[in-house]
């Protein structure tokens, strides 16, 4: 659904292995945010909660996997490196990697390497459990491979099949909490809910930092006003504020490099 005179749209994700009709529940939830947000504000700077929906979380997930990527601890361009067991986000995050999950499309016995894959838990209730690795690293690191050698690891790369098979996720999914949509609105006192982001290739990917623009967000204030506001911007963030998650949503849908439920976090600088 498009925004007139603009280049936002709203939309929601669906997949499934066979033909499934998109539920009511998508579509009412899509009708009343398009409702609720025709008029565009400017958002005022400051800290603030930010609500990263399903469709905006691969830009703090694709940092953990590049963090807990066994080629980017082996080559010491991870900050995760050495840190297993240690606490490194809030207690109700877990990240697993669920190649066996088939209610979303992808799901696999075995790697493009033939190696047989298995759910694999990164972040188990906010601890660093382990980290995935193809054939090659897993030799060079003396672990054993975790089934995660695939040849369509490069995202960027333009010829995937020419290239060799490098260590990825290919199933990543955090796990869901239990807030409605609406419980995570009324926790924020203000904020943005971001839809859908710009750059969010933008800063350090290996340590874990990025900066971007909202290309579709609500503005949220005590939980009760939500109106689209104009390209907010998030001038500074890190998979650091992992540590400041304060609401998971109970809904999880398949989205751009993964399986996310929203998810919201305190402390955040925004940028009007």
């Amino acid at each position: 659904m498009a925004y007139p005179g603009t280049g936002a749209s709203l939309y929601r994700v669906g997949s499934a292995q066979r033909f499934t009709l998109i539920s009511d529940e998508s579509l009412d939830f899509i009708a009343d945010v398009y409702q609720r947000s025709q008029n565009q504000i400017s958002v005022p700077s400051g800290p603030g909660q930010v609500l990263f929906m399903p469709g905006a979380m691969f830009t703090l997930t694709w940092r953990l996997i590049v963090g807990t990527s066994g080629r980017s601890v082996l080559r010491k361009e991870s900050p995760l490196a050495g840190r297993l067991g240690q606490t490194i986000a809030h207690p109700t995050l877990s990240f697993v990697d669920d190649p066996w999950n088939v209610g979303f499309p992808g799901a696999r016995a075995f790697d493009d390497e033939g190696t047989p894959t298995k759910p694999l838990s990164l972040i188990e209730n906010g601890v660093l459990k382990s980290f995935f690795y193809d054939r090659l690293y897993a030799k060079k690191a003396n672990q054993p491979p975790t089934g995660h050698g695939y040849k369509c690891a490069g995202g960027f790369s333009g010829n995937d099949l020419a290239t060799p098979p490098q260590p990825s996720l290919q199933h990543p999914t955090i796990k869901p909490g239990k807030s409605s949509f609406a419980d995570l609105v009324k926790m924020m006192d203000h904020g943005v809910i971001v839809f859908g982001p710009l750059g969010p290739h933008s800063g350090n990917i290996p340590n874990g930092d990025f900066s971007l623009a909202s290309r579709l967000a609500w503005s949220s204030k005590r939980g009760k006003s939500s109106v689209a506001p104009k390209t907010p911007w998030l001038p500074a963030m890190s998979t650091r504020r992992s540590k400041n998650v304060i609401g998971i949503g109970s809904l999880v849908e398949h989205e751009n490099m993964g399986n996310y439920p929203p998810v919201l976090f305190d402390g955040v600088s925004i940028s009007g």
